[in-house]
């Protein structure tokens, strides 16, 4: 089970690795990398939306 964790855990980094390679390889800077895949900050708004629809979406009915 620990094996298959670790796998898991190695298998997201590599993942997470290639676009941050390619990214850093074409503009030569970190910055704004999490923007170019698609990591933004949220405002109020779409964070109350999402907290209403959970809430609607866990009650049962």
């Amino acid at each position: 089970m620990l094996g298959e964790i670790i796998g898991a855990i190695v298998q997201i980094l590599v993942f997470t690795l290639i676009p941050f390679l390619v990214y850093l390889v074409k503009k030569k800077t970190l910055k704004g990398f999490l923007d170019s895949i698609g990591l933004k900050k949220s405002n109020i708004k779409a964070n109350l939306l999402a907290v209403l629809a959970s809430l609607i979406l866990v009650i049962p009915p």
